[in-house]
């Protein structure tokens, strides 16, 4: 094998190795059957293309799945699932805890919500990670990282009014400030950076913030969560979504990784030990 033959095996197996590395799956949670409050939210519009949500005041949100209960998303070390999504707010932006609620979580081994529901949605055992914001506040705060734990107080998924947002604190340093009929784009990374060990990066579409969780360090996940609420049922208050999608950016097996390597490195030794005869 001539000399330049070899470099250019090598250069198309390293571009292999690159691409397997970091190939993201993607998958659009707009396409998915959603379970929503039934008589607590006044409008409810999913397209292909967004969901149009009006609270009537607190006590709604909505659900869907992206993974069957018995194989959910589980991450191995190094692998990362990604929640990306772009939102707007019309009509107003009320000034209230917590208002803005939107996580990853795996239903384990409970009964799943299987049709919409009237109050609270049976998720008791839910377990995963979500993000709240004070849309409304006058400030760049309000926005905080929890941990929804096992046989959490309250059945709602992501909590009921505000003084009622199931599990712990885990952060609350990240800033957002929205204004109203602006376009934000927030996201919510978990990516298991050893046995015990989860990072999460957030964001509502202001700062961002880095968060390494080695007390609950949760790594499956089967359901996405969205709680909007506002403070009076006369406000026009409406949360839209225009983009929802999940990524999971998987890592090779290390045979895999091994081997592309080696082989790497043989034909790199083969093609300098030519050069050098010439």
């Amino acid at each position: 094998m001539k000399t330049h033959s070899i470099l250019l095996l090598l250069t198309g197996l390293l571009t292999c190795a690159t691409s397997v590395w970091a190939t993201p799956v993607e998958i659009d949670l707009l396409g998915r059957s959603w379970y929503r409050s039934s008589t607590n939210i006044t409008t409810w519009s999913k397209t292909s293309t967004q969901i149009v949500y009006r609270p009537n005041t607190e006590n709604t949100e909505a659900l869907a799945y992206f993974a069957n209960q018995s194989s959910p998303v589980t991450l191995d070390i190094g692998e990362k699932l990604t929640l990306s999504f772009d939102y707007t707010i019309t009509g107003a932006v009320n000034n209230r805890a917590s208002s803005l609620r939107m996580g990853l979580f795996n239903s384990g081994e409970a009964t799943r919500v299987s049709g919409n529901f009237s109050s609270a949605a049976g998720a008791d055992d839910y377990t995963g990670y979500f993000i709240t914001t004070n849309p409304g506040a006058t400030g760049e705060t309000g926005t905080a990282l929890r941990a929804r734990t096992d046989g959490s107080s309250t059945s709602y998924l992501l909590g009921g009014g505000a003084s009622s947002v199931p599990g712990v604190v885990l952060d609350s340093s990240a800033s957002t400030k929205v204004t109203l009929n602006a376009s934000y784009s927030g996201f919510l990374e978990i990516a298991r950076i050893s046995a015990t060990e989860v990072r999460i990066t957030y964001s509502f579409g202001g700062e961002s913030v880095v968060w390494t969780d080695s007390v609950y360090n949760y790594t499956s996940f089967d359901t996405i969560g969205v709680n909007f609420s506002k403070v009076s049922s006369a406000d026009s208050t409406t949360l839209t979504i225009n983009r929802l999608t999940l990524e999971v950016t998987a890592i090779p097996e290390p045979a895999t990784v091994a081997l592309l390597g080696g082989l790497g490195s043989f034909l790199l030794a083969v093609a300098c030990g030519r050069r050098r005869q010439r």
